[in-house]
Order: structure tokens, then C-alpha cells, then sequence
């Protein structure tokens, strides 16, 4: 485990390594393995593709923006992997901030995934992606959902603010 320092001057205990997430998790590590991905489109992934616990994939201060479709991981701009559970209070408001900050550059670039994703999905697997589903099944248009919206309809941003409100 590595030590990081947030904002808030608190020391974080990070995993580094896909070795030690799985480690944690208490299940054996191979190498080319990866933990489990709490991601449900990581269950059909295209060629060559790697699932979001491949943690730092991108490289550094490059979002993996599946991150939004699941509420376990944060993943920092070094690529480095964060259990919400583990993090303080101060580091989640951080995050939260952040997201809201960048949130239309976030939501343009989710959109431009969907996309190529739906795409992908039907090339490869002849069959439409989710978001067509979705969309199908009644689910809004893109041009309904404002950034807003979206952000904190995400696991990501709902797990956030659930960790960091108070209960009375």
C-alpha cells in the first residue's frame, strides 16, 4: 500500500497495484489478472480492451471515464486506486468538487463513449449497446439530460454523496 496526502492534509492508505487490490479482496493474484470490475459493460469487453481495474491504464491526469458506472473505486490522476470506503470525508468532498468543476467536459466526453460504445457493441457482438436499449425503452435523449443531471444520476456521485452527508 502507498500513502498519499489529500487536500485536506490527511494521509490516505492507496492500493497500488492490481497484486494488492486482489490481495485485499482476500483472492489470489495471476499475472495479466485483474481484479473483479464492479463496471457491468466490463463483462463483454471489446479486443485488446482491459477493465477499469486495470487502475492507471490511461496514464497520468487521463480519467477512465467508466469510473462514473460504478461507486467502489476513485481513481486518482496518477492512476491510483482508492476504496470510497477508505477515504476521508475531506478527500471525497474534494472529489466531489472536482467532478462538479469539469463536469461538462465529463459529460461530452461520456456522451462520445456511449456512442462509439453502441457502436462497437453492435460491429462486434451484433447486438445494439445499452444506451439504444435505453433509449428504445423511453429513456431520455441526450440533449434532455443536462450535465447536472447526469453527474449526479452516476453511482460514482451518488456514493459520494451519501459517504459524505452526515447523518443526524
Amino acid at each position: 500500500m502507498d500513502d498519499h496526502t489529500d487536500n485536506g492534509g490527511r494521509t490516505e492508505q492507496t492500493i497500488g497495484t492490481a497484486a494488492e487490490v486482489e490481495n485485499r479482496a482476500g483472492q489470489a493474484w495471476h499475472p495479466g489478472q485483474y481484479a473483479p470490475s464492479p463496471v457491468p459493460s466490463d463483462e463483454r469487453l471489446w479486443p485488446g480492451e482491459l477493465p477499469f481495474t486495470a487502475f492507471g491504464q490511461l496514464g497520468v491526469d487521463r480519467l477512465d471515464l467508466r469510473v462514473f458506472d460504478q461507486d467502489q473505486w476513485w481513481v486518482d490522476r496518477t492512476g491510483t486506486p482508492h476504496l470510497l470506503q477508505d477515504m476521508s470525508v475531506e478527500y471525497l468532498g474534494n472529489v466531489i468538487e472536482f467532478l462538479l468543476e469539469h463536469r461538462d467536459g465529463f459529460y461530452a466526453d461520456t456522451i462520445r463513449r456511449w456512442f462509439v460504445q453502441s457502436l462497437g457493441d453492435q460491429l462486434l457482438f451484433d447486438e445494439p449497446g445499452g444506451e439504444l436499449l435505453a433509449a428504445v425503452a423511453g429513456g431520455p435523449d441526450w440533449d434532455e439530460v443536462a450535465p447536472e443531471e447526469w453527474l449526479e444520476s452516476t453511482p460514482l456521485m451518488r456514493k459520494l454523496r451519501r459517504s459524505v452527508t452526515v447523518e443526524p
